[in-house]
């Protein structure tokens, strides 16, 4: 790699708020059936997914993923009747996937907007795919493309997406969803189911 993965991210607001974009994405998950799935939260935030997911009764495994120290001592309680596992970890830094298995569902709703470099963005994202299940989908939103702090790198775009995208993983955007900023999810689906 590049570089040693600095931290570039630390803003600990949405341990109690959530954003534009992880509302976006929630919108388009309440219409996924997850009974018996399993998913992987990246950016826990206020941990908005599985409090919906546990307030309609929805059985299935979730997984958090988070940065910020604040993200993961607010959510700890969700540890006794929700969370399978919650990791404090920068999702670039490729140990992260010697922790995680496969899921049915993940959520980022910044894919590259906190990445330090270039090398560690394209092998999070890359690594990232293979761990979707076969019929799996990663849930983003376009309002989460803007880098959250000041970057040499290239803003995420769908078309760099697309580009970046194996032969047996499609991209949807799902522009009925389009929020009053004009943003909506995009979501990229493994084959095979």
């Amino acid at each position: 790699m590049t570089c040693n993965l600095p931290v570039t991210y630390n803003e600990t607001k949405y341990a109690n708020l959530i954003s534009y974009a992880q509302i976006g994405c929630n919108n388009y998950i309440r219409s996924l059936n997850l009974e018996d799935k399993k998913a992987l939260h990246i950016g826990i935030g206020t941990s908005s997914i599985l409090k919906y997911l546990r307030f309609i009764g929805v059985p299935c495994v979730i997984d958090g993923v988070t940065i910020i120290k604040e993200e993961m001592e607010v959510n700890l309680d969700y540890l006794d009747y929700g969370y399978n596992k919650l990791w404090l970890i920068n999702k670039y830094d490729p140990e992260l996937f010697a922790k995680i298995s496969s899921y049915d569902m993940i959520n980022d709703v910044n894919l590259k907007s906190s990445a330090c470099c270039e090398d560690h963005w394209k092998n999070y994202f890359e690594k990232l795919l293979t761990v979707l299940k076969p019929g799996g989908i990663l849930v983003t939103h376009t309002q989460g493309y803007p880098f959250l702090v000041p970057s040499k790198l290239k803003e995420l775009t769908t078309a760099e997406l697309k580009s970046m995208l194996p032969e047996e993983y499609s991209l949807t955007e799902v522009t009925d969803l389009t929020n009053e900023y004009g943003h909506y999810p995009v979501v990229i689906k493994r084959g095979g189911v």
